[in-house]
């Protein structure tokens, strides 16, 4: 899993923790998805540092800022950089930062999981929920990349439906997604 996806997807916080914010912030994003939208750059900025914030004082509690493999450290102070970075910047500046570097972090992340799938299809493993999830993501993630004023509103419905799957970690989903 790459650091961005890592950093996404709140590894760095307790499992329960993790879940609870990513369900509850998963049905807010839908629950008010124009209104966030119309807001993205305060609602990211603002997410970023706080979930990097707790990322960052959960890794010094651990004392884990010794360990060079540990990435939460850096995962935090760049997460910390980049929140006040879209917050300080005007909201249309903000929007093709946030669609660009979100598509291309889905773009990896789709491309990855379609890697996931043929591999998993050579081993004759089960790969349809893989193929199928890569494919939709790339594609999202390509379309986010070329046009990300106009394509940001989908984005946030699909933010906050993958944050309540994330939260509730079906099997089914991420089974076949997982396998060595």
């Amino acid at each position: 899993m790459s650091m961005l996806k890592r950093w996404i997807s709140l590894e760095g916080l307790p499992r329960i923790s993790r879940r609870i914010l990513l369900l509850v912030l998963g049905i807010l994003v839908l629950l008010l998805r124009d209104h966030l939208t119309g807001m993205i750059h305060i609602v990211v900025g603002v997410a970023i540092i706080v979930i990097t914030l707790i990322m960052l004082i959960t890794t010094i509690r651990e004392k884990n800022y010794d360990d060079p493999k540990d990435p939460r450290l850096t995962m935090s102070v760049i997460g910390l950089i980049l929140g006040l970075m879209i917050l300080g910047h005007p909201k249309q500046d903000s929007i093709h930062f946030i669609g660009i570097a979100w598509g291309l972090q889905g773009l990896s992340s789709g491309v990855h999981e379609l890697h996931l799938a043929f591999c998993a299809f050579r081993r004759k493993q089960k790969f349809l929920v893989a193929l199928i999830h890569g494919g939709i993501e790339t594609c999202l993630s390509m379309m986010l990349v070329f046009n990300p004023l106009e394509e940001i509103s989908m984005h946030v419905l699909v933010l906050g439906i993958e944050m309540i799957i994330q939260a509730l970690e079906f099997p089914a989903l991420t089974e076949s997604t997982h396998t060595s």
